[in-house]
């Protein structure tokens, strides 16, 4: 069989940003994070990695470096060791995607 095989988990927080504007509001936000599987680990380690993560920035205000998804999927990235991640707010139909080089 050939091909690239990757784990997946996702998780949610809801936290603030400021707009272009400087007003700040409120998203949830959803991510799924995918890794590669080196060493098999466990998907609930990735999982708890992830949740860590999260549950930092639940019912706060993201920092000015992490106003826009793109820039919290790659710091989720860096931050869980993983290859992809997937930032959206899908009720506005808003997605990001960062993938490690």
């Amino acid at each position: 069989m050939t091909g690239t095989t990757r784990t997946g988990v996702s998780g949610t927080f809801t936290a603030s940003h400021r707009s272009f504007e400087g007003q700040p509001h409120t998203h949830r936000w959803h991510v799924l994070a995918w890794f590669a599987p080196r060493s098999r680990q466990d998907a609930r380690t990735y999982r708890a990695n992830l949740d860590r993560v999260l549950h930092a920035w639940e019912g706060r205000e993201l920092p000015p470096h992490l106003q826009e998804g793109e820039d919290i999927a790659a710091w989720i990235g860096r931050m869980v060791g993983c290859v992809e991640v997937q930032v959206s707010r899908p009720d506005e139909r808003i997605h990001a995607r960062w993938m490690a080089a």
